[in-house]
């Protein structure tokens, strides 16, 4: 019993470690019109939909590294669909007066809103840190 013990420690404090990874790594940029784009989040569904999706939520640099849920940091390789949002004000959002914002007022073209739709598909390869840049073009 007293050998198990550490071992049952040693699991708990590695299980306790912040956010675990999972996967392959995938990061870049996002630049509209020549700009980074200062805000957003984007979406990755697996070509097919067979597996699990993933996003990322673009920093004030244009910057965004891929996650499975908030503690799963990473992607699973394969095929992605993306979408891309990013809005001066998003829908549902609640205004001063005290309303609510139905239609939102969209920064990127709603064209990149839907990975279905967006026409942007990226390879996440297993075995090495993936760069994806995604470079967007309003209407």
């Amino acid at each position: 019993m007293i050998r198990f013990f550490p071992l049952c420690l040693l699991a708990v404090l590695a299980g306790c470690s912040g956010a675990d990874s999972t996967g392959a790594t995938l990061s870049g940029s996002v630049m509209l019109d020549g700009k980074p784009l200062d805000r957003g989040l984007i979406t990755f569904t697996p070509v097919g939909n067979s597996g699990s999706s993933a996003f990322a939520q673009i920093d004030e640099e244009g910057k965004y590294s891929a996650k499975m849920s908030r503690s799963l940091v990473g992607i699973a390789p394969g095929e992605y669909k993306v979408g891309i949002a990013a809005w001066e004000v998003e829908p549902g959002s609640w205004m001063p007066d005290g309303s609510i914002v139905e239609e939102g007022v969209p920064i990127t073209p709603k064209k990149y809103h839907d990975p279905e739709q967006s026409g942007i598909v990226v390879q996440v390869s297993p075995e090495s840190e993936n760069v994806e840049d995604f470079t967007l073009v309003s209407e």
